[in-house]
């Protein structure tokens, strides 16, 4: 059995072929290389397997799955079944990741633990609850999810909300920052 890797990027496709190799290129072109991407083809029509199956033999971390189509959901679980890497990230075959976005998360992650361990141990009705950590990750958040809190969610802004909030794009306490494949007309943090 070979090492599980640190981090399981896990993608679902159905029909995926117009953006799939933008979008797993851009995972396994991560300066973080101690990653596997688990794909999970849902019982797609078009081109979408050949291209996974063309790009999985020349890089052995890229894992294809195909099954019936189960929809949305149904592949997520898929997907999530077969990953063994400590942490888990979410793509979807039409997104495109910064190279450092892995990187950049596992660094966070490392340097906090609280973070990683109110994740793991929040739940609500039994089931976990779902977080999109590339939109938000600041200290008020955690203070807020850990005493069941509402929270104010950061998403990107344009110049112009920045300037009528007042708001200092400088202070990464203050505004957490998502990546976008397109970045036109948004204020960014690199």
């Amino acid at each position: 059995m070979t090492v599980p890797p640190t981090v399981s990027v896990f993608m679902p496709s159905y029909n995926g072929d117009r953006y799939l190799e933008a979008a797993v290129r851009s995972i396994l072109d991560q300066t973080f290389r101690d990653l596997e991407l688990v794909v999970v083809d849902d019982g797609s029509q078009e081109s979408t397997r050949a291209i996974l199956h063309r790009l999985a033999a020349s890089d052995n971390r890229l894992k294809v799955h195909v099954c019936e189509h189960r929809g949305l959901v149904g592949a997520l679980n898929h997907a999530i079944s077969l990953c063994r890497g400590r942490y888990l990230a979410r793509m979807d075959h039409d997104d495109i990741s910064v190279p450092d976005r892995i990187e950049r998360q596992v660094r966070y992650l490392e340097a906090h633990p609280d973070v990683v361990d109110f994740i793991r141990a929040k739940r609500e009705d039994g089931r976990l609850r779902q977080f999109n950590l590339s939109l938000l990750i600041t200290s008020e958040f955690v203070e807020a999810v850990k005493n069941d809190k509402p929270w104010a969610l950061s998403f990107p802004i344009t110049e112009r909300e920045a300037t009528a909030d007042q708001i200092d794009l400088q202070d990464c306490s203050i505004v957490a920052w998502r990546d976008l494949p397109n970045k036109k007309g948004y204020v960014v943090n690199e």
